[in-house]
């Protein structure tokens, strides 16, 4: 269970210099009225956005980096000291992680809390995010503010680089748990661990506005819609308008009830800024994702006719709170979001400008047309997003260039003639197309060349991917969605389990070559070898 004396030395510790103490004049108190509770927030903390709805309540991290390293192997590690606020109703003792519910919009998920009390948490969520090897160190009771708490301790001292200590206190409230959990490098606990339990003891708990995470309310269900269904439901344009309105104004304000001080909402024509950066870094982020969504509607526009809504997009003010973010969220959701940050080391276009790149991209595509985004060949699917991925805004106009890498790459596979003929492009199945050398590279690299390269100069290769797609939405709208009449026999034994995964994997696979092959046909009707050689060689040339 742990070490007891330990725990008793860590009791007397917390009664001494914690419970006892007064917080610090400077210490900021968060206060959540929806949820009802507060406590005193170390000073030079800063609070870390989060998921609105979710287990995890809040978040915040010191303004202040600790160093770690090993003189011995010359590593070293930076790690930044954090409080998180979780909370979990008694319910999730009986009823463990989701409930599903078959609707006529879809099947409504409601998701419960995965654990049951905040040791469990403690145990699964540190597991989960693989910080090494840990064990609970010290375990105690006592009363905080006339609640009853227990304190755990871990110790994270295998297979990690600087060991840790966390420590969770669990606040037994009339209908939930109130957890603080926080995590420090050990060798800083002398000079961290005050102020931790200092906050943790002055933390309290009122009546609160809102509901428990996990309960009924109105807009934090999470409903799970069937493409080829959504396909065959009848909206008007209105009301596919107001439904991706709603959508954006339901989300844009569960942020603004969870933002931290310093935090603005700036909006342009297409998006919505939630920006903890500076103004001018702010304004920049809108204006380039304006630029991209410009580009795509200038030369992708014909894909669909669906509504674009707005977009928010979460700027966080560093790389650091943009990493803090994504290590405390825990569940996935369809908001019409993207998150980015500002580079504050000088990377200038670095992976996240690619993610962010590619996070406009695919708001875009499932909005526009939500069913070819699900759709794409495999040479589509990943080429696209990979080469609107490098778009950077220079001056007003929009520049794709791949990075220093994927250019090597790319000259190694023409060295020792790898480079795919481009008919494979338009024939092979995803599984084929994967075992070619560097095929995500030059899927990018074709996509490329016919979108902004060599192909817009020539006449007849310059509406090769239009007519290729267009094509593809013409058969996508001519095929049959309407479910069988004879539903599908339940598998009963593990033996027939894994036989109808494999018939569906073949029907796929079957489906896949079928629509691949009627693509090329429709597309390309009436080429020759001749042609597939000349655009063959027009490619490879513009590879030099």
């Amino acid at each position: 269970m742990g070490d007891w004396k330990r725990a008793a030395w860590a009791g007397a510790l917390l009664s001494a210099a914690a419970v006892g103490a007064a917080p610090p004049a400077r210490a900021d108190v968060h206060k959540d009225e929806r949820l009802g509770y507060a406590f005193s927030v170390p000073p030079r903390w800063d609070r870390v956005p989060v998921d609105a709805g979710g287990f995890l309540a809040a978040k915040f991290q010191s303004n202040r980096e600790y160093e770690w390293s090993d003189p011995k192997s010359n590593f070293w590690h930076r790690h930044r000291p954090y409080i998180e606020v979780v909370v979990i109703p008694y319910s999730a003792k009986e009823n463990r992680g989701v409930t599903v519910e078959k609707t006529d919009e879809g099947v409504k998920v409601r998701q419960a809390a995965p654990w049951k009390d905040v040791k469990e948490y403690m145990e699964k969520v540190f597991q989960e995010r693989q910080i090494g090897g840990f064990h609970f160190s010290a375990e105690d009771e006592t009363v905080v503010n006339d609640l009853k708490v227990r304190r755990f301790e871990i110790t994270v001292d295998k297979l990690v680089q600087g060991e840790r200590r966390i420590y969770g206190w669990e606040f037994a409230a009339e209908d939930c748990y109130y957890g603080l959990v926080s995590e420090i490098l050990l060798k800083e606990e002398r000079s961290l661990k005050q102020d931790i339990f200092r906050a943790f003891s002055s933390f309290k708990v009122f009546a609160r506005q809102g509901a428990l995470p996990g309960t009924a309310t109105p807009g934090e269900d999470l409903v799970i819609k069937d493409p080829k269904k959504e396909a065959l439901r009848e909206r008007t344009p209105e009301e596919a308008k107001k439904e991706r309105d709603d959508a954006t104004a339901r989300h844009l304000n569960r942020l603004k009830e969870g933002m931290g001080k310093d935090w603005r909402v700036e909006e342009g024509k297409n998006f919505i800024a939630v920006s903890h950066s500076d103004p001018k870094h702010t304004r920049e982020t809108i204006q380039h994702a304006e630029a991209v969504r410009a580009w795509l509607e200038s030369n992708l526009g014909f894909v669909g006719s669906g509504y674009v809504g707005k977009v928010i997009i979460r700027i966080f003010a560093d790389r650091q709170e943009f990493d803090a973010f994504w290590g405390a969220k825990r569940s996935w959701t369809d908001a019409p979001e993207v998150v980015t940050f500002k580079d504050k080391e000088g990377w200038a276009w670095t992976s996240f400008t690619e993610g962010f790149n590619r996070g406009l991209y695919d708001r875009w595509l499932k909005d526009k047309n939500d069913r070819l985004r699900w759709s794409l060949p495999w040479w589509l699917a990943s080429g696209l997003p990979d080469f609107i991925g490098r778009a950077e805004l220079k001056g007003s106009r929009l520049v794709f260039r791949a990075d220093q890498w994927e250019n090597v790459a790319m000259k190694k596979l023409r060295r020792s003639d790898d480079l795919m003929p481009v008919r494979d492009f338009f024939t092979l199945t995803g599984d084929a197309m994967r075992t070619r050398p560097n095929s995500w590279t030059q899927t990018q690299f074709f996509v490329n060349y016919l979108l902004e390269g060599g192909a817009q100069r020539h006449p007849k290769y310059r509406s090769i991917l239009s007519d290729y797609l267009k094509n593809l939405i013409f058969l996508l709208d001519s095929e049959d969605l309407t479910p069988s009449a004879t539903p599908e026999k339940a598998p009963e034994t593990e033996e027939e389990e894994n036989e109808l995964f494999r018939k569906r994997a073949e029907a796929w696979r079957a489906r896949e070559q079928e629509r691949l092959d009627q693509l090329l046909s429709r597309t390309f009707e009436g080429w020759t070898e001749k042609d597939w050689e000349a655009l063959d060689a027009a490619y490879r040339a513009s590879l030099r």
